[in-house]
Protein backbone atom coordinates (compact mmCIF):
# COMPACT_ATOMS: atom_id res chain seq x y z
CA UNK A 1 0.00 0.00 0.00
CA UNK A 2 2.96 2.65 0.72
CA UNK A 3 4.48 2.00 -3.06
CA UNK A 4 1.38 2.01 -4.09
CA UNK A 5 0.80 5.34 -2.31
CA UNK A 6 4.15 6.56 -3.60
CA UNK A 7 3.16 5.88 -7.18
CA UNK A 8 -0.40 7.87 -6.80
CA UNK A 9 1.79 10.78 -5.60
CA UNK A 10 4.20 10.85 -8.15
CA UNK A 11 1.77 10.56 -11.04
CA UNK A 12 -0.31 13.63 -9.27
CA UNK A 13 3.19 15.49 -9.14
CA UNK A 14 3.65 14.69 -12.95
CA UNK A 15 0.11 15.55 -14.19
CA UNK A 16 0.56 18.97 -12.11
CA UNK A 17 3.67 19.89 -13.75
CA UNK A 18 2.51 19.10 -16.77
CA UNK A 19 -0.24 21.53 -16.71
CA UNK A 20 2.05 23.97 -15.45
CA UNK A 21 4.93 23.42 -18.06
CA UNK A 22 1.67 23.71 -21.26
CA UNK A 23 0.21 26.64 -19.17
CA UNK A 24 0.50 29.83 -21.45
CA UNK A 25 2.57 32.71 -19.79
CA UNK A 26 0.14 35.57 -20.51
CA UNK A 27 -2.86 34.03 -19.43
CA UNK A 28 -4.59 31.82 -17.06
CA UNK A 29 -4.27 28.61 -17.62
CA UNK A 30 -6.95 27.56 -20.51
CA UNK A 31 -9.72 24.39 -19.39
CA UNK A 32 -9.06 21.98 -22.17
CA UNK A 33 -6.25 19.47 -22.18
CA UNK A 34 -4.80 17.49 -25.10
CA UNK A 35 -1.61 15.59 -26.59
CA UNK A 36 0.71 17.45 -28.32
CA UNK A 37 3.86 17.55 -29.51
CA UNK A 38 7.11 17.89 -27.15
CA UNK A 39 7.02 20.80 -25.21
CA UNK A 40 11.29 22.17 -25.48
CA UNK A 41 10.62 24.43 -22.03
CA UNK A 42 10.59 23.48 -18.40
CA UNK A 43 9.56 25.75 -16.04
CA UNK A 44 10.15 23.24 -13.07
CA UNK A 45 13.99 23.69 -13.32
CA UNK A 46 14.78 19.85 -14.46
CA UNK A 47 12.09 18.16 -12.38
CA UNK A 48 9.76 17.54 -14.94
CA UNK A 49 12.58 15.85 -17.06
CA UNK A 50 13.71 13.90 -13.88
CA UNK A 51 10.28 12.62 -12.34
CA UNK A 52 8.20 12.38 -15.59
CA UNK A 53 9.73 13.09 -18.93
CA UNK A 54 6.47 11.85 -20.94
CA UNK A 55 4.25 14.70 -19.42
CA UNK A 56 5.96 17.23 -22.05
CA UNK A 57 2.88 16.31 -24.39
CA UNK A 58 0.42 18.14 -23.09
CA UNK A 59 -1.50 21.39 -24.59
CA UNK A 60 -4.17 23.47 -23.21
CA UNK A 61 -6.53 25.20 -24.70
CA UNK A 62 -10.01 27.18 -25.05
CA UNK A 63 -11.34 29.07 -22.18
CA UNK A 64 -9.86 30.31 -18.86
CA UNK A 65 -11.93 29.72 -16.03
CA UNK A 66 -12.04 32.00 -12.71
CA UNK A 67 -14.71 29.11 -11.26
CA UNK A 68 -16.11 25.40 -12.03
CA UNK A 69 -13.35 24.10 -14.65
CA UNK A 70 -10.22 25.89 -13.37
CA UNK A 71 -10.46 26.35 -9.69
CA UNK A 72 -8.76 23.06 -8.54
CA UNK A 73 -5.65 23.79 -11.14
CA UNK A 74 -5.00 27.23 -9.26
CA UNK A 75 -5.31 26.31 -5.90
CA UNK A 76 -3.44 22.95 -5.71
CA UNK A 77 -0.67 24.94 -7.12
CA UNK A 78 0.04 26.38 -3.67
CA UNK A 79 -1.40 23.57 -1.56
CA UNK A 80 1.03 21.15 -3.48
CA UNK A 81 3.99 23.63 -2.56
CA UNK A 82 2.57 23.70 1.13
CA UNK A 83 2.61 20.39 1.04
CA UNK A 84 5.68 19.44 -0.14
CA UNK A 85 7.31 21.58 2.31
CA UNK A 86 7.47 24.77 0.91
CA UNK A 87 10.63 23.70 -1.14
CA UNK A 88 9.60 23.37 -5.01
CA UNK A 89 9.54 27.17 -5.61
CA UNK A 90 8.49 26.67 -8.95
CA UNK A 91 4.90 25.79 -7.74
CA UNK A 92 4.40 29.22 -5.81
CA UNK A 93 6.23 31.14 -8.79
CA UNK A 94 3.58 29.43 -11.34
CA UNK A 95 0.55 30.10 -8.20
CA UNK A 96 1.66 34.17 -8.25
CA UNK A 97 2.03 34.48 -11.69
CA UNK A 98 -1.56 32.86 -12.20
CA UNK A 99 -2.83 35.28 -9.29
CA UNK A 100 -0.97 38.31 -11.12
CA UNK A 101 -2.64 37.27 -14.85
CA UNK A 102 -5.68 37.21 -12.75
CA UNK A 103 -5.82 40.32 -11.37
CA UNK A 104 -4.74 41.67 -15.15
CA UNK A 105 -7.99 40.17 -16.88
CA UNK A 106 -10.46 39.17 -14.22
CA UNK A 107 -10.81 41.29 -11.82
CA UNK A 108 -13.85 44.09 -11.42
CA UNK A 109 -12.28 46.19 -9.41
CA UNK A 110 -15.44 48.81 -8.97
CA UNK A 111 -17.57 47.65 -5.87
CA UNK A 112 -18.42 45.46 -5.21
CA UNK A 113 -15.07 43.67 -6.23
CA UNK A 114 -15.91 40.65 -8.32
CA UNK A 115 -13.84 38.11 -10.63
CA UNK A 116 -15.35 36.83 -13.88
CA UNK A 117 -13.83 34.80 -16.87
CA UNK A 118 -15.34 37.24 -19.89
CA UNK A 119 -16.39 41.02 -18.53
CA UNK A 120 -19.81 41.40 -17.51
CA UNK A 121 -20.23 37.49 -16.55
CA UNK A 122 -21.89 36.86 -13.34
CA UNK A 123 -19.08 35.53 -10.80
CA UNK A 124 -19.52 31.70 -10.13
CA UNK A 125 -19.36 30.40 -5.99
CA UNK A 126 -16.30 28.19 -7.19
CA UNK A 127 -14.12 31.51 -7.77
CA UNK A 128 -14.85 31.94 -3.87
CA UNK A 129 -11.72 30.36 -3.28
CA UNK A 130 -9.59 32.30 -4.85
CA UNK A 131 -9.78 35.00 -1.94
CA UNK A 132 -9.17 32.29 0.77
CA UNK A 133 -5.83 30.63 -1.05
CA UNK A 134 -4.61 34.07 -1.77
CA UNK A 135 -5.07 35.28 1.65
CA UNK A 136 -3.08 31.71 2.61
CA UNK A 137 -0.44 32.36 0.37
CA UNK A 138 0.18 36.02 2.33
CA UNK A 139 -0.11 34.05 5.58
CA UNK A 140 2.22 31.12 4.64
CA UNK A 141 5.07 33.15 2.50
CA UNK A 142 5.02 36.46 0.72
CA UNK A 143 8.47 37.02 0.73
CA UNK A 144 8.45 36.94 -3.16
CA UNK A 145 6.28 40.09 -2.83
CA UNK A 146 6.64 43.29 -2.32
CA UNK A 147 5.34 45.61 0.70
CA UNK A 148 3.26 47.09 -2.04
CA UNK A 149 2.26 44.10 -3.53
CA UNK A 150 1.02 42.27 -0.66
CA UNK A 151 -0.90 45.27 0.48
CA UNK A 152 -2.73 45.02 -2.58
CA UNK A 153 -2.94 41.43 -2.58
CA UNK A 154 -4.64 41.80 0.88
CA UNK A 155 -6.83 44.15 -0.49
CA UNK A 156 -8.33 42.42 -3.10
CA UNK A 157 -8.75 39.21 -1.29
CA UNK A 158 -10.72 41.07 1.42
CA UNK A 159 -12.48 42.70 -1.48
CA UNK A 160 -13.17 39.35 -3.12
CA UNK A 161 -14.41 38.00 0.52
CA UNK A 162 -16.65 40.92 1.08
CA UNK A 163 -18.59 39.88 -2.16
CA UNK A 164 -18.48 35.74 -1.55
CA UNK A 165 -20.51 37.47 1.25
CA UNK A 166 -22.96 39.55 -0.92
CA UNK A 167 -23.59 36.52 -2.72
CA UNK A 168 -25.82 34.99 0.30
CA UNK A 169 -26.70 38.22 1.65
CA UNK A 170 -28.48 39.83 -1.24
CA UNK A 171 -30.81 36.48 -1.96
CA UNK A 172 -34.58 36.10 -0.25
CA UNK A 173 -33.33 32.33 1.33
CA UNK A 174 -30.29 33.83 2.77
CA UNK A 175 -28.08 30.91 0.45
CA UNK A 176 -26.33 31.29 -2.70
CA UNK A 177 -26.52 29.98 -6.03
CA UNK A 178 -23.88 28.89 -8.46
CA UNK A 179 -23.27 31.90 -9.65
CA UNK A 180 -24.65 35.72 -8.91
CA UNK A 181 -24.22 38.97 -10.82
CA UNK A 182 -22.99 41.81 -8.23
CA UNK A 183 -23.48 44.39 -10.35
CA UNK A 184 -25.59 46.98 -8.25
CA UNK A 185 -27.60 47.77 -11.05
CA UNK A 186 -29.00 44.46 -11.39
CA UNK A 187 -28.05 42.25 -8.81
CA UNK A 188 -29.06 38.73 -9.04
CA UNK A 189 -28.85 34.79 -8.28
CA UNK A 190 -28.54 32.20 -11.59
CA UNK A 191 -29.03 28.29 -10.32
CA UNK A 192 -29.57 25.92 -7.54
CA UNK A 193 -27.45 26.36 -3.95
CA UNK A 194 -25.45 23.38 -3.80
CA UNK A 195 -23.83 23.40 -0.35
CA UNK A 196 -20.72 24.60 -1.36
CA UNK A 197 -18.19 25.66 1.18
CA UNK A 198 -15.65 28.02 -1.08
CA UNK A 199 -17.61 31.19 0.70
CA UNK A 200 -16.86 30.26 4.38
CA UNK A 201 -13.47 29.23 3.87
CA UNK A 202 -12.82 32.40 2.22
CA UNK A 203 -14.10 34.24 5.78
CA UNK A 204 -12.28 31.57 7.77
CA UNK A 205 -8.68 32.29 5.76
CA UNK A 206 -9.64 36.32 5.90
CA UNK A 207 -10.18 36.22 9.56
CA UNK A 208 -6.71 34.28 10.20
CA UNK A 209 -4.63 36.67 8.55
CA UNK A 210 -6.42 40.03 9.35
CA UNK A 211 -7.93 38.73 13.01
CA UNK A 212 -10.87 41.39 12.06
CA UNK A 213 -14.20 39.99 13.15
CA UNK A 214 -16.41 41.08 10.33
CA UNK A 215 -15.13 38.17 8.72
CA UNK A 216 -16.33 35.98 11.60
CA UNK A 217 -19.50 37.67 11.46
CA UNK A 218 -19.85 37.07 7.83
CA UNK A 219 -19.78 33.24 8.12
CA UNK A 220 -22.11 32.64 10.86
CA UNK A 221 -24.18 34.53 8.83
CA UNK A 222 -24.20 32.75 5.98
CA UNK A 223 -24.50 29.41 8.60
CA UNK A 224 -27.51 30.86 9.76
Amino acid sequence: MKQELKQAARESQCVMMGLMNASPPSKLAPSNVSPASHEERDVTGGELDKLCPNHRHFRLSGSTRTGGEGDSYYEYLLKVYLQGGSSEEFYRDEFDRQVRMLFEHHVEYEWPVRLYDRKGDAMQHLACFFPGAISLSLMTNSSSLSEGQTKQWTEIAEGLAESCYLMYHITDSGLSSESTDLDPKRARSYGHYLQRPEAVEAQFYLWRQTKDPKYRAYAWRIFE
